[in-house]
């Protein structure tokens, strides 16, 4: 499960426009558990 710290800063880097594939890589989760984040809100 990811933290709210760390939906935090994945929605401010999104919105700044990083790359997801580098953001799962810096924040060691998986492409897929960030889409499914994006996709459930």
């Amino acid at each position: 499960m990811i933290g709210r710290e760390t939906r935090m800063l994945l929605r401010h880097y999104l919105a700044q426009g990083a790359s997801k594939s580098e953001l799962a890589r810096q924040l060691g989760i998986s492409r897929d558990t960030i889409h499914r984040w994006i996709r459930s809100g």
